[in-house]
């Protein structure tokens, strides 16, 4: 995928990122996180579009990487109980938090506490 070219090519062999993605953006950030772990030192998800074939089908390694999920329990785009299985089974060391929100999580974005979660490894 042209999206993964260009984003490895920002982040190079350069270590210590934080990845954070919503949606497909999410589905990005979690192929990265699974394909680069060393790189990564967390991945922040919101509604991750972890269904989709490329993620859902593939036998990913667990990896031990700290994720924090953020998924609405009004999400009608991505299934709440697909996206925690998937979770489940590839991070290991997963926070994956339900909120009273939709898939665009506006309400939830606005309130999470930035700070904490970016800083927080």
């Amino acid at each position: 995928d042209e999206r993964l070219v260009k984003l490895y090519s920002i982040i190079g062999d350069r270590e210590g990122w934080t990845l954070v993605g919503s949606s497909f953006g999410g589905l990005m950030a979690a192929i990265a996180g699974c394909e680069k772990p060393a790189q990564c030192v967390k991945l922040v998800l919101l509604a991750p579009a972890l269904i989709w074939p490329d993620f859902a089908d593939s036998s990913w390694q667990p990896i031990q990487l700290p994720v924090e999920i953020y998924h609405g329990s009004e999400d009608d785009l991505i299934p709440l109980k697909d996206i925690q299985a998937i979770a489940q089974r590839v991070f290991l060391n997963l926070d994956f938090n339900v909120v009273s929100d939709d898939h665009g999580l506006y309400r939830t974005a606005l309130n999470l506490e930035w700070k904490r979660i970016l800083l927080d490894i």
